[in-house]
């Protein structure tokens, strides 16, 4: 049987590959190739752009003049490069044609496509986490899936390393933290001074520039319009996030459901049931609000006409009304991404 170890670089179980074995290949990636830690190698992936492997390199200043030496083992990289001696065109095209997938976002995945191509029967993997940085964690879910093309191939996949990237609980079986009445309570108690002070701040706002509309005070109602619709805005999405954490309280002490919180996020954004979406709602102020821009500089430049002077005042509240309506979707939406960041934290401590 064909037997391949693939190595990354995390010092966390690299040393454990069969470094004194002959009967497994050893493959690495980068730098790695002529890293003090790393005894031998049969094949390295360099799978970068050109600018970034000859470039300054911050890991090791040498890689560069390394790739250029001869080694005579094979070095895949995204294209033929004439000052690698040892360069070998990664075959993605062939492999891409072959499974019908185009899914590599890491370099990892990129040797365990090749490891399933040229027929190993057994692949171990060594130094690869993928858990800390963003960049890896993005990484993971590739890494999953390759691992498990290979498992479903008929190959013999061990991994020493990543394996917590193949645990979790059991959805029906285990327990999902619980948030509780008593935290919505809690968010709700705090939306609910937000609230009260942003209201009183927008109904004050509202009845001053109602005012002066009604003495066509003119000069002060572009900017005092603005003021009204933007607390108007705020009001709103204070009073989204004070029903949304009472709605959630109302469900009682129970295991919480991420998934819920999405549907709920989509609710407000997308609009079903009972109200408009919150893209709708988005091109329905600016409708209104072009409109009234146009009535208010008939008013402002013609003669006094009382038709159009309450025209202006019918548009000025509704387009209040829908900067509050699109404000309570909002805070909606955003209270549950608090939710999920919450369920996230207790779910991964």
């Amino acid at each position: 049987m064909n037997k391949l170890a693939i190595v990354g670089s995390h010092p966390k179980t690299r040393e454990h590959a069969p470094w004194d074995d002959d009967t497994y290949d050893i493959w690495v990636f980068n730098e790695a190739a002529h890293a003090s830690w790393c005894k031998r190698w049969s094949a390295c992936f360099q799978m970068h752009q050109p600018d970034i492997y000859r470039g300054i390199n911050t890991k090791d200043p040498h890689h560069w003049p390394w790739l250029q030496e001869n080694h005579d083992k094979p070095i895949y990289m995204q294209a033929k490069d004439e000052l690698v001696p040892d360069c070998r065109v990664y075959p993605l095209d062939e492999l891409v044609q072959k499974t019908g997938i185009k899914y590599f976002s890491a370099t990892v995945c990129y040797a365990l496509a090749l490891a399933w191509h040229l027929g190993y029967g057994r692949v171990e993997v060594f130094g690869v986490e993928l858990e800390t940085q963003s960049e890896y964690i993005s990484q993971a879910d590739a890494f999953r899936f390759w691992v498990g093309f290979l498992k479903g191939a008929g190959i013999d996949v061990v991994l020493h390393s990543g394996s917590r990237l193949f645990e979790g609980k059991l959805y029906g079986y285990d327990s999902f933290p619980m948030l509780g009445s008593r935290y919505f309570s809690e968010r709700a108690a705090a939306a609910e001074e937000q609230k009260k002070t942003a209201e009183k701040v927008y109904t004050a706002a509202k009845t001053a520039l109602l005012m002066v509309l009604n003495k066509q005070d003119f000069a002060k109602f572009p900017e005092m319009l603005n003021k009204a619709k933007k607390m108007a805005l705020y009001y709103g999405k204070c009073a989204g996030a004070v029903d949304e954490a009472i709605y959630h309280q109302g469900l009682g002490d129970r295991q919480a459901d991420r998934q819920e919180f999405e549907r709920r996020i989509n609710l407000a954004q997308q609009g079903k049931v009972d109200f408009q979406g919150g893209e709708q709602l988005y091109v329905s102020l600016n409708r209104t609000d072009g409109i009234l821009d146009y009535v208010f500089n008939q008013v402002k430049t013609g003669p006094t006409d009382d038709h159009l002077c309450r025209h202006l005042t019918d548009l000025t509240e509704n387009l209040i009304s829908q900067a509050y309506d699109l404000g309570f979707r909002e805070g909606m939406a955003a209270e549950n991404k608090v939710y999920m960041a919450e369920f996230d934290r207790r779910e991964n401590p």
